[in-house]
């Protein structure tokens, strides 16, 4: 019992109250804050009607004070409902306050820029337009060193914040960017969550960012509690990320890691034979590298890829029946049907004559 009660002890833990007040820190003086979600909202709303913080905000939510909103405005909706969008953008518009919205990643539908174009990301806000400019604050809110009280899904949130903050950044401020992605991996191998890690490691690689995919992952691999089939997903990531950045070398060693781990694995295997027919070709060994193509058609078969550059190989080496089955094999499968059904015209003409 005496474990229990401690550790339902919540009496230190004042993130909620930390967060809003870091909201508060983006609100120019005399500014409206709107929060689209519980999330942020109620810890505000305490902070500013309770505690009296920044008496000289606002703060606008979504039910709970579009009354108060509307009264302000005096802004009357035709029927009983409010609806959130309409009020906010009239708001907006209406009000000659500076405006600051909170961040509601975790409860996209109502995140602001679903609800209003030309947002710009400040860490924890959105501005309305990038002529406010906010000062930058330390965060009491340790996106870094976050509490183990967070579970993944948590984290998730505030790694979202940095991560939308940075894509914002990269248009006008590369080292503004720079900050925030380093950040956001800081926080996430805090967490030592396999799942978070790799989705965080995809979110770069979908983004070309091979370096911080690898800045991720590598830390990941070093948990003690990873379990086989997570420390594969993981060592797959590393070895795409290898393979676009050209260290082949690095990469043949992370793959030749997953075969040790399971000998069957054909994601493994796939690799390997991808980088040994990109050393045929290097060498100009053609028929050494359709032996490698064949291999891997056997392996993957739906990848059609893989069956095209066989086209292309088979026709150089003056194969052209097999050729010809290849480009076919494409177009049946609306596999870059277009350029297949070019090639295969050139090849009968070309055999025609």
């Amino acid at each position: 019992t005496v474990g229990n009660f401690d550790r339902s002890d919540l009496s230190d833990r004042t993130k909620s109250e930390h967060y809003a007040q870091d909201l508060f820190e983006s609100v120019p003086p005399g500014g409206v804050i709107f929060c689209g979600s519980d999330n942020s909202m109620f810890p505000t709303l305490y902070l500013r009607y309770v505690e009296n913080f920044r008496s000289d905000c606002s703060v606008y939510g979504h039910l709970p004070t579009m009354s108060h909103l509307q009264r302000e405005l005096g802004y009357q909706f035709e029927g009983d409902w409010t609806n959130f969008p309409d009020l906010l953008s009239h708001a907006i518009s209406s009000d000659t306050r500076p405006v600051v919205m909170a961040r509601e990643l975790m409860n996209f539908d109502n995140d602001f820029p679903r609800i209003r174009e030309g947002l710009i990301a400040r860490d924890l806000v959105y501005v309305v337009d990038s002529t406010i400019q906010l000062p930058r604050i330390e965060p009491q809110v340790d996106f870094e060193n976050p509490p183990a009280l967070y579970d993944p899904k948590e984290a998730l949130m505030y790694a979202v914040y940095s991560l939308a903050a940075a894509e914002t950044a990269t248009s006008h401020d590369q080292s503004e960017a720079d900050r925030l992605y380093n950040r956001t991996i800081r926080m996430v191998n805090a967490i030592r969550e396999p799942s978070l890690s790799s989705a965080l490691a995809a979110y770069f690689a979908n983004r070309d960012e091979q370096r911080y995919a690898i800045s991720v992952i590598e830390p990941t691999l070093l948990l003690p509690t990873l379990r086989k089939s997570e420390r594969l997903q993981l060592l797959g990531g590393l070895g795409t990320a290898q393979l676009r950045l050209q260290n082949t070398v690095a990469a043949k060693s992370v793959f030749n890691q997953m075969l040790g781990l399971d000998k069957a694995n054909t994601e493994a295997q796939f690799q390997l034979l991808t980088l040994e027919a990109s050393d045929a070709i290097k060498n100009n060994n053609l028929q050494g590298a359709i032996s490698v193509y064949e291999r891997m058609a056997l392996l993957a078969p739906d990848q059609y890829q893989v069956t095209m550059q066989l086209a292309v190989l088979y026709t150089e080496v003056g194969n052209r029946d097999a050729a010809q089955s290849a480009l076919q094999r494409c177009i049946d499968v609306n596999y870059r049907r277009d350029e297949a059904k070019s090639l295969l015209h050139q090849l009968n003409s070309n055999g025609g004559e």
